[in-house]
């Protein structure tokens, strides 16, 4: 009886991707946002030398991003105290964005 109960818990535990898999998406949501990344540095860049002198919206996205990163990590990893540090520093600079984004649209 026990054996059945075993094999009950291990079916219904068992998740329909293995180990490869899950490691081959991560990589890809991690490449994918790296690229984001990528593309909003130059598209700041572009804006720059365009003449364009408005990047709040841009480093808005870019500081979010890295703030939510930041806060996984320091959900999950066993540096605490840098990655908290890394959660308050960009939050603030998102905070900062922000302001000067709703400012530029005229929303305050």
């Amino acid at each position: 009886m026990e054996r059945d109960k075993l094999i009950d818990i291990i079916d219904q535990n068992r998740s329909n991707t293995d180990e490869r898999e899950k490691t081959i998406k991560l990589k890809s949501f991690y490449k994918g946002y790296l690229w984001g990344f990528y593309m909003l540095i130059i598209i700041m860049v572009i804006r720059i030398f365009a003449g364009v002198d408005f990047n709040a919206d841009l480093g808005m996205i870019l500081t979010g991003q890295s703030t939510y990163v930041a806060l996984y990590l320091y959900r999950q990893s066993q540096n605490k105290k840098f990655n908290l540090l890394m959660v308050l520093a960009n939050a603030a600079i998102f905070l900062i964005f922000t302001y000067k984004t709703v400012v530029y649209y005229g929303f305050i």
